[in-house]
């Protein structure tokens, strides 16, 4: 409904010009007469300062409630400052109200003029414009209505987020687990020949255990690190399972270990180069090639550790010397 409210600051009963249209008040045998039951002297003989403030403010309401009805700027035209005095059911309130400056007399245009009253109001006349007042009031006019539609639907709409949430959940989990069994097959990576079984193994389930699989990229890059000391692949993969260690980085090490590993390979190959001959019994024309492999298997496959006298029976020589 048009103009049933009009803004009260919660401060308005302190406000000085309260105050003093109060005191004006309790001098005033007038509203003395009015407002009592025929007293002749002053309105503050009869009641306190918080009467005269209560009063102030009764009559103001009254005031800017009509003005906010009848005026489109707060400008009321038709009406003598005296006229307030009516309209508030106070003797002089008009005059009052002007001394502090609330009202302005207009005797040439036969209006009265309330200062800044569109800054705290928004007039009926002027079609409550958009103006703070009045986008307070359809804010929580929007407000109330938005609850009421939440109350009826909310019911109805909860199971069906709930079921919709699930399926999306349901469906986005098993993607992620086949995207996951996926990458897992596209990641294996071969053991190396020059890498036995059990070493291979050991580190693999070291990786897992810290959640590093093994990609093709880090193994080329422990291989070209172990190559850079001296190493191969199978001393530094042993290396990096006696230590617990996921990957091979040569920085890691210290001298004596570099040292040590190589004096471990070099006295390996002597030992084998003796084992071979005492296999074979030096040439044996007799010998097939059936128990050529049998004895081969005896011997690691990384050429690295091959014995240098190590015949070469495949090749050109068909298999001779």
């Amino acid at each position: 409904m048009a103009g049933d409210w009009i803004k009260m600051r919660a401060s308005l009963m302190t406000h000085p010009k309260v105050i003093a249209i109060a005191k004006a008040m309790e001098r005033s045998t007038l509203v003395s007469q009015k407002l009592s039951t025929g007293y002749n002297g002053a309105l503050r003989d009869v009641v306190t300062r918080d009467v005269t403030r209560d009063v102030t403010l009764a009559s103001l309401f009254r005031i800017w409630c009509a003005a906010n009805e009848h005026t489109s700027d707060g400008t009321w035209y038709g009406i003598e400052i005296e006229d307030l005095d009516h309209v508030a059911g106070v003797p002089g309130f008009g005059l009052m109200m002007e001394s502090v400056g609330w009202a302005v007399s207009d005797t040439e245009n036969d209006s009265v003029n309330f200062p800044n009253f569109l800054e705290y109001n928004a007039p009926a006349k002027n079609g409550r414009g958009n103006n703070p007042a009045e986008r307070q009031r359809k804010y929580r006019e929007k407000k109330r209505q938005n609850v009421t539609e939440s109350d009826v639907t909310r019911y109805v709409t909860r199971d069906v987020t709930r079921v919709t949430k699930s399926d999306v959940e349901k469906r986005r989990e098993e993607k992620r687990r086949i995207n996951k069994k996926s990458n897992r097959k596209s990641t294996v990576v071969e053991k190396p020949d020059s890498v036995s079984s059990e070493v291979w193994d050991a580190h693999l389930t070291i990786r897992k255990a810290k959640r590093q699989p093994m990609t093709p990229l880090a193994l080329k890059q422990m291989q070209a690190d172990a190559e850079s000391v001296g190493l191969s692949l199978e001393s530094a993969l042993s290396i990096s399972v006696k230590r617990g260690w996921a990957s091979f980085d040569s920085s890691w090490l210290k001298p004596d270990d570099i040292s040590k590993a190589t004096e471990n390979k070099s006295s390996k190959r002597r030992m084998m180069s003796k084992h071979w001959w005492t296999l074979v019994g030096g040439w044996n024309a007799s010998l097939t090639e059936s128990r050529l492999n049998e004895l081969l298997k005896q011997f690691p496959k990384d050429p690295e550790d091959y014995p240098e006298e190590f015949p070469q029976f495949f090749g050109a020589t068909n298999g001779k010397p």
